[in-house]
This record gives structure tokens, C-alpha cells and sequence, in this order.
């Protein structure tokens, strides 16, 4: 009997509600106009893009803000952290 052919999808991450979710909002809060574009996670980083062309970096366990990094060419639709934590990158329309 033959094995293999349909493989089950691989399971990256687990979407849960947050209590309070002040915390992921906390950096964009005094910017009315500011909002999340895209994320992904890592096993230690949240990473959004914004459509001010903003790269935010918040601690995963925490939610405690990292740093921005802003990008020149427009509003950020991807972004996209590697395996091994070390580089990112975004996109941009």
C-alpha cells in the first residue's frame, strides 16, 4: 500500500483574543489616522505594518513595544519575519 501525496497543512500559529488588547494598539494610539495594514508572528516578535509605512515591533509574550522602523516608499501591506528571527522584510504598494 502506498503512502504519502496529500500532506496536512502545517500549523504556524494559533489566533487567540486578548483580554485587553491595549497594549498591540498602544503605539499607533496618538495617531488617529495610523492603522495596522498586515502582521505576522515569531516565536518572540508581533510585527505590524501600517499604513504610514510603519514597521512595528512589539514583544510576543508582553506585547511591550519594541521600536518602529519607518519606511519612505508608502503604506506597508506584508511583512514577513524569517525562521530564525534575524531579518524582515515588508513590502510596500
Amino acid at each position: 500500500m502506498a503512502t504519502g501525496g496529500i500532506c496536512p497543512p502545517r500549523i504556524s500559529y494559533i489566533l487567540a483574543e486578548l483580554e485587553d488588547v491595549d497594549a498591540v494598539f498602544a503605539p499607533i494610539k496618538t495617531a488617529s489616522r495610523v492603522k495596522y495594514t498586515c502582521f505576522d508572528v515569531s516565536r518572540h516578535y508581533v510585527v505590524f505594518g501600517t499604513n504610514a509605512g510603519g514597521v512595528i515591533f512589539l514583544q510576543n509574550d508582553t506585547l511591550s513595544y519594541i521600536k518602529t522602523v519607518t519606511a519612505k516608499e508608502g503604506p506597508v501591506c506584508q511583512v514577513a519575519l524569517s525562521p530564525d528571527e534575524n531579518v524582515v522584510a515588508f513590502a510596500t504598494r
